[in-house]
């Protein structure tokens, strides 16, 4: 079995690259290569192949990840194995991590949301969107920080976004938690042929003994490069 690891470094996310490829390489089984969408060549020992791609504006720079997906495709061989396992950059392997042979997608049971009534699912809710998912009592809410599966599962999945997640560009109507709603969207009308546990996106400080993949703690503004509205400045005054 041939499994590859891509990721996303643009900006100042490129700070979480070194620790993440040394713990992929320390960590998961069956690997076959790393790819590595950058904006800049990447600086590291290890094996793992840079696929040039340009720094975005939040949230378009993480709402973009199916087109660069879908397009390097077709010139590159990041789709050229059994299984494909995009993981964020800020994110940190702790323990084997080892797939089991499915036929399909993967997804990780966010842990935000693992035991919330479907009701408080975070879903994209604008009936005008085209991620637009209706809550229903055997929802799930999946994260979108880890996520995969077989090859040709996961490019059909990509090509899907990519298209669609371009049309919500062009109708400014992005959804309310980007990529990760649009894989949500998603997997509402492709289900998942297999559901990783939160142990696969432990929040740093809630590591355990079966964690295996942590989210590290950061500074999302700083990080993101957001630009704060003089709206978000007034909110923060008074929230303060």
């Amino acid at each position: 079995m041939k499994v590859n690891i891509v990721t996303m470094a643009t900006g100042k996310y490129d700070y979480f690259l070194g620790p993440l490829l040394n713990s992929v390489v320390n960590n998961v089984e069956d690997l076959n290569e790393i790819y590595v969408l950058a904006d800049k060549p990447i600086q590291s020992k290890l094996d793992a192949k840079w696929l040039p791609w340009g720094f975005f504006e939040w949230p378009l720079s993480t709402f973009l990840r199916y087109q660069a997906f879908s397009l390097y495709a077709q010139s590159s061989n990041l789709f050229d194995c059994d299984y494909l396992v995009y993981t964020d950059v800020d994110m940190l392997f702790v323990k084997k991590f080892k797939l089991s042979e499915v036929d399909g997608l993967i997804a990780v049971t966010h842990p935000g949301y693992a035991n919330m009534d479907y009701h408080a699912l975070p879903y994209e809710k604008n009936m005008n969107s085209v991620f637009n998912v209706s809550p229903h009592p055997h929802a799930k809410y999946y994260a979108g920080g880890v996520q995969g599966g077989s090859s040709e599962a996961y490019l059909k999945a990509c090509d899907y976004l990519s298209e669609k997640s371009l049309k919500s560009i062009v109708t400014n109507s992005i959804p309310v938690w980007h990529d990760e709603s649009a894989w949500n969207h998603y997997l509402s009308m492709n289900f998942p042929a297999q559901v990783l546990s939160t142990a696969y996106c432990t929040p740093e400080k809630q590591k355990n003994e079966d964690s295996i993949i942590l989210a590290l703690d950061k500074d999302h503004r700083y990080f993101r490069q957001e630009k704060e509205t003089i709206l978000n400045k007034i909110r923060r005054k008074y929230e303060s």
